[in-house]
């Protein structure tokens, strides 16, 4: 989260928003920001550098409705008004005529953009929209939701790609993203520098430059490993030597074992141990523990 200054990523792009109005012609942003790297920053940007002089309101479409909603909050919050020095709102819309009502864009989902694209379409061809695609790695090349997208990002006066991931899970393209074939397949092909394309923009913000930054915190980790016993669904007792060795839903089946029984406790007495020697030199150190459900929580 910003606190008084803006982070490189978010100075690049306040940047190019005065070059877009000097009259560069750049129609295509791609944002690769570390998670946790304040990307959400961005449309906040766009909307307080570029409405009314380049779009009329800012679309911001992400992979769930929880991101919608905080998409909408981002706009209101006080230290992004006071940084980025705006005063615009943006309001949570799933497939509703005329999105904005009366504020400067809206914030929706990919699923909703595909139970309705042409509602969104027509919508785009009555104002000029600065479309933020968040986390677009959700989007598989020639996919469902990909061709719902086809008539906006058409349509849009900018197109923003922001992301921390440059992969699918399952290796299948992103859509919308330069590739190149290779031997093995496909890979993607982004200049180094947005001075190498005309039309399109790069800004990179890696976790070193974050953690330079220190806009996220470095995290120590700690592996455990142990072997588990358990008995499947056929009846057949299995052994892992190895929770560290196993692999795919063998893998799985033993990590759910290991973690519904003592040795989830002993994880976490080790666990409150490390917090309690940090917490000795860090008074105001606080523990997270993260539990599969509610009863296991409160245990």
């Amino acid at each position: 989260k910003v606190s008084s200054v803006l982070l490189q990523h978010q100075i690049e792009a306040d940047a190019l928003c005065r070059d877009i109005l000097a009259g560069k012609q750049i129609r295509r942003i791609y944002l690769s920001v570390t998670p946790g790297g304040g990307k959400s920053a961005v449309p906040i940007i766009v909307a307080a550098r570029l409405i009314p002089r380049v779009v009329d309101a800012i679309c911001w479409i992400a992979p769930r409705r929880s991101l919608q909603e905080q998409a909408e909050r981002n706009f209101l919050d006080p230290e992004f008004r006071r940084i980025i020095g705006h005063s615009h709102e943006i309001r949570a819309s799933t497939n509703d005529v005329d999105p904005c009502r009366g504020t400067r864009g809206y914030c929706t989902t990919y699923q909703a953009i595909h139970a309705d694209p042409q509602l969104h379409a027509s919508e785009f061809a009555r104002k000029r929209y600065a479309l933020i695609l968040d986390e677009p790695h959700h989007v598989e090349d020639e996919g469902p939701w990909s061709k719902s997208l086809r008539a906006l990002i058409d349509r849009a006066r900018l197109v923003f790609f922001m992301t921390g991931t440059w992969e699918r899970g399952d290796g299948q393209r992103i859509a919308n993203y330069p590739y190149v074939r290779h031997p093995g397949g496909y890979a993607l092909d982004l200049p180094p520098t947005s001075d190498e394309v005309l039309d399109l923009a790069f800004i990179r913000y890696t976790r070193g430059m974050a953690l330079e930054e220190r806009a996220i915190k470095p995290l120590r980790f700690h592996p455990q490993d142990g072997r588990v016993e358990w008995i499947d669904t056929q009846g057949k007792t299995r052994v892992a030597d190895s929770l560290a060795a196993t692999s795919g839903d063998y893998a799985s089946e033993a990590l759910y074992t290991a973690l519904n029984t003592e040795y989830a406790y002993q994880i976490l007495d080790r666990t409150v141990q490390e917090w309690l020697g940090y917490r000795a030199h860090r008074p105001w150190a606080k523990l997270l523990i993260v539990a599969k459900g509610i009863a296991e929580a409160k245990s």
